[in-house]
C-alpha cells in the first residue's frame, strides 16, 4: 500500500502527460502550418504588400491574413510524452505536490511549445503566450491577497522582463535595423516574469545569455551557422527558465555566496 501512495503522483503525471501530448502535437502542426501559409501568402502577394496600400485595401490585406488558419487536430506524440513525463517528474520531486508544481508544471507546457515552434518556424505562438499572461495574471493576485511581498515581486517581475526585452529589441532594431527580439519573445519574458518574479526571471537571463553564447560559438565554429544568421533566442529563455524553477535564484546566490567564502 506504501508503494502504492509513492507511485500515485507519477502514475497522475504520466496520464496527464499523455493528455498534453494530443494538445502539444496539434497546437505546434497548428502554428507551424499557419507561419507556412502567411509566408505563403507573402509570396504570392509580394506585390500588393510592398506599394502604398489606401486603407481600404489595408483592412482587405488583415482580413485574408486573419482568415489563414490552420485547423487543429490532435494526435499522439509518443517522444513528448516520455519528454515531458521526465520533466514533470523532476519537477514533483524537487517542488513536492503543492501550487508551485501545477502553476510551474503549466509553464512547462507554454516552454515546450514555444521551445519546438521557434526552433522549427521562428514563432512563438500569441496563442500559448495570452494563456500564460492570463493566468500568471490571476496567480500574481491570488500572490498579492495571500502573501503580498512575493506577489509584488511577481508583478514586478512580469512589467521588468516585458519593458526590458521591449525596449532590448528597440534598441537592436534602431541600430542594426533588424528585429533583434521578435513580439512572441517579449511577451514570452512577461509570462516567465510572472510565473517567476523580478529576482528569478535575473537569472533566466543570465542562463539564457550564456547558453545562446555557447551555443552560437559552437554554430560558428562547425559552420552551422554565419555571423549574420539569425539564432532565435527563445529556446534558450525555456532552458533557463527551467533551469530557475527547479534551481531559484536565492539557492543560487546562496551557494556561490558560500563558494565565495571557502564554506563549500
Amino acid at each position: 500500500m506504501e508503494v502504492f501512495s509513492l507511485i500515485i503522483p507519477y502514475i497522475i503525471i504520466l496520464i496527464v502527460s499523455i493528455i498534453l501530448s494530443f494538445l502539444y502535437r496539434g497546437l505546434v502542426n497548428k502554428f507551424i502550418k499557419e507561419e507556412e501559409m502567411y509566408e505563403e501568402y507573402e509570396i504570392q502577394h509580394e506585390d500588393k504588400l510592398t506599394k502604398k496600400l489606401s486603407k481600404e485595401e489595408k483592412q482587405i490585406v488583415k482580413n485574408e491574413i486573419k482568415s489563414l488558419k490552420a485547423p487543429f487536430k490532435p494526435s499522439f506524440d509518443i517522444g513528448f510524452t516520455i519528454f515531458n513525463t521526465i520533466l514533470i517528474s523532476i519537477l514533483y520531486y524537487i517542488k513536492g505536490l503543492n501550487e508551485y508544481f501545477f502553476i510551474y508544471s503549466l509553464l512547462v507546457f507554454i516552454l515546450e511549445v514555444s521551445f519546438y515552434t521557434d526552433i522549427k518556424a521562428y514563432i512563438i505562438p500569441d496563442e500559448t503566450n495570452y494563456f500564460g499572461l492570463f493566468v500568471g495574471v490571476i496567480f500574481t493576485i491570488y500572490k498579492l491577497i495571500t502573501y503580498t511581498n512575493e506577489g509584488i515581486d511577481l508583478l514586478v517581475g512580469g512589467i521588468a522582463a516585458f519593458l526590458i526585452f521591449f525596449m532590448i529589441g528597440g534598441i537592436t532594431y534602431l541600430i542594426i535595423k533588424k528585429e533583434g527580439m521578435g513580439g512572441g519573445d517579449i511577451k514570452l519574458v512577461a509570462v516567465i516574469g510572472l510565473f517567476l518574479g523580478l529576482k528569478n526571471f535575473i537569472q533566466v537571463f543570465v542562463i539564457a545569455f550564456l547558453v545562446a553564447a555557447i551555443v552560437s560559438i559552437f554554430l560558428l565554429i562547425f559552420k552551422k551557422k554565419t555571423r549574420t544568421d539569425y539564432v532565435p533566442f527563445g529556446p534558450f529563455l525555456c532552458i533557463g527558465t527551467y533551469i530557475t524553477m527547479l534551481i531559484p535564484a536565492m539557492t543560487t546566490a546562496t551557494f556561490l555566496f558560500k563558494l565565495s567564502l571557502g564554506v563549500l
